[in-house]
């Protein structure tokens, strides 16, 4: 269920009064993350016995929570995080439309005049262009949020890149979608970070494969696309789905927007972790979230004094409260709250009074911590070191940029201020390549994760031409091996991806990378020898070898790296990525044009490859486990 804070103020015309400027609804509202609603009139004046009635028709939390928690107790997603469930429940909008595009998109090019060459140059400069994008995105992850970055950048990078490749006809519109296409690299560093950040190790591998599940269910939809080509041609067919997929990116993109699970970090604070609470027929409703292990005080010091909580109408400090005990004398907890750190207190609605909490002054110059977890100090920069961070750190604040344990006054001049940022960008990013290079284990990690980057770009570029202009392949029996190996992929990830335990990821993954060799190896086979079960067969390999390589990577990279500067080190390691992966659409263009199959050939030995460096990684990742378990006895 949703984290932030959900604060409903119901009561007569002491609550009505509440919402004027500096009142007590009013200094609550300022206080919390979400903006509240008032509706007062219309039912027989303020009388609040009356107005009682008015409750049960009222939407509560719950009816949304059970249904969130009844979805999330599916089987695949039952071990997920919060943010893993929401990606996999969001992630079909996303792939369905992906999908269909993408299947089609190298022809679309190619039919529009554009030479095989150009083609190699569009990836070329797209994936430049992702280097760029790489070396922003720990940064601008830290300093924005993980959210506002996905968001932002996702509507650019997709909905946008979608317009100029639908309604250009020339290679420089098609390279103008491909640089906003890239600048997707920033969301993948926030996007990870949501899927990681506060997971568990196991959680994470679900997470992935969850999320990876998801994208291939758009692949079980790919006949429509084929349908498309099929009734409107390969070029108007492409771009209807173009246009199609931006529309539904957009609209995915904003509602997965809203159901992330958010921060509401402060440095004296641990993390939110609120849930919703029933409303009962005859009780007003006060969440009050709790930290990790401890209960939120409900005091706040400023100046070294503890401004209590009052009551609204006669003033008087209530009695400090003990550890078990609520805010009003009668309480209840709501008994489906999604986590035991969290308390939502139901106090009695009163027909005369109301009880308030007297929130401390948030003006200039003061600082603490709000009893709702909000972060009153002004903003403040991190002296040298990593980019701001909230990434596993108890207590701070992604939005303040708030990291380490120095801190100084943000500069009050631009150039200061930029000169602090652009340090703290390639501080961070100069760390991140040091740590990269600092154990045997984490070299052989970047060179599998870098060899898997550039083998998804360099094998499916020409995958689906081949098999229509070389093979034989229908354009609408393209779109069924599309399906059938997403229907392959799915069947992996559902039954055998999340009963792989966490120590023998890499031994798997060396076995799903030798499979993947043999499927490839078959599409060259298939260009002399064009028969329709041996595709089966290539189709179905290949689709165990994906299920495995992307969630399995993913997991070795991430528990990799370290907590406290996650964003950098994703930023860093995508930079060299890209680099690494800069070639890979040339390389495949001049290889496809001189001989259709060279580069699967070429695909097959980067398999073998990937294979090999994953063999010796769990190799000494099980020396490392067993010097740790030697150590603890």
């Amino acid at each position: 269920m949703p984290s932030a804070p959900k604060i409903l103020c119901f009561g007569d015309s002491l609550t009505q009064y509440g919402v004027r400027s500096g009142a007590w609804v009013q200094r609550l509202i300022s206080a919390t993350e979400a903006k509240a609603d008032v509706v007062v009139r219309g039912f027989s004046g303020y009388n609040s016995v009356q107005a009682l009635s008015l409750l049960p028709t009222l939407p509560t939390d719950c009816e949304m929570g059970r249904v969130f928690q009844s979805v999330s107790s599916l089987p695949l997603l039952r071990h997920m995080s919060h943010n893993g469930v929401v990606a996999t429940l969001t992630g079909p909008f996303f792939s369905l439309p992906y999908n269909n595009v993408v299947v089609y998109f190298t022809m679309y090019l190619l039919e529009l005049g554009i030479t095989e060459r150009q083609v190699g140059i569009y990836q070329t400069i797209l994936m430049t262009t992702q280097i760029f994008a790489s070396l922003v995105s720990g940064y601008l992850a830290d300093k924005y949020g993980r959210e506002a970055t996905v968001i932002l950048f996702d509507i650019l990078s997709w909905p946008g890149a979608d317009l100029f490749w639908a309604l250009s006809d020339t290679i420089y519109g098609q390279i103008v979608g491909g640089i906003l296409n890239g600048i997707n690299k920033v969301v993948y560093v926030s996007f990870m970070c949501l899927l990681t950040e506060k997971a568990t190790s196991p959680q994470r591998l679900v997470n992935f494969s969850g999320f990876h599940f998801t994208l291939l269910v758009g692949g079980l939809f790919t006949p429509i696309g084929g349908w498309v080509v099929d009734k409107y041609g390969l070029v108007d067919g492409e771009r209807i789905l173009l246009l199609s997929s931006a529309a539904i990116m957009t609209t995915t993109f904003s509602i997965r927007h809203c159901m992330w699970e958010r921060e509401r970090g402060a440095k004296a604070g641990a993390h939110a972790k609120g849930a919703g609470a029933c409303l009962p027929s005859t009780h007003t409703i006060l969440d009050v979230t709790e930290g990790e292990g401890e209960r939120e005080r409900e005091t706040q010091s400023e100046g070294g004094e503890e401004v209590p909580v009052t009551d609204t109408v006669t003033g008087d400090v209530k009695e400090e409260r003990g550890e078990g005990e609520g805010i009003s004398d009668v309480c209840e907890v709501c008994d489906n709250s999604s986590d035991s750190t969290s308390t939502s207190v139901v106090a009695d609605a009163l027909p005369v009074s109301t009880e308030a909490l007297v929130l401390p002054d948030t003006s200039e110059g003061k600082s603490g911590t709000s009893i709702l977890g909000m972060d009153t100090d002004t903003h403040t920069e991190v002296v040298g070191g990593v980019a701001a961070s909230d990434m596993g750190v108890e207590g701070e604040d992604r939005e303040a940029g708030v990291t380490g344990e120095t801190e100084t006054e943000a500069p009050t001049e631009a150039g200061a201020d930029s000169v602090t940022e652009a340090e703290t960008m390639w501080g961070g990013l100069s760390a991140a390549f040091r740590y990269f290079v600092s154990t045997t284990p984490m070299r052989y990690c970047l060179g599998l994760a870098a060899g898997v980057q550039f083998y998804v770009i360099f094998k499916p570029l020409f995958y689906y031409d081949y098999l229509v202009k070389t093979v034989g392949v229908s354009d609408r029996g393209v779109s069924l091996v599309a399906m059938g190996m997403a229907a392959t992929t799915i069947v992996m990830l559902l039954l055998v991806i999340p009963r792989v335990p966490p120590r023998l990821v890499p031994q798997a993954l060396s076995l799903g990378l030798l499979i993947g060799a043999v499927a490839v190896s078959l599409l060259v086979v298939l260009e002399t020898h064009y028969y329709v079960p041996l595709l089966a067969t290539a189709v179905l390999l290949d689709g165990i070898s994906i299920a495995v390589m992307r969630p399995m990577v993913d997991t070795l990279w991430s528990d990799m790296l370290e907590d406290e500067r996650r964003a950098s080190q994703l930023a860093g390691g995508h930079v060299l990525f890209s680099l690494i992966a800069l070639p890979a659409g040339s390389a495949a263009a001049e290889l496809y044009k001189w001989i259709p199959a060279s580069p699967f050939v070429a695909a097959s030995l980067m398999l073998l490859g990937m294979a090999a460096c994953s063999y010796i990684l769990g190799h000494y990742l099980r020396k490392e486990a067993q010097v740790a378990r030697d150590t603890q006895v």
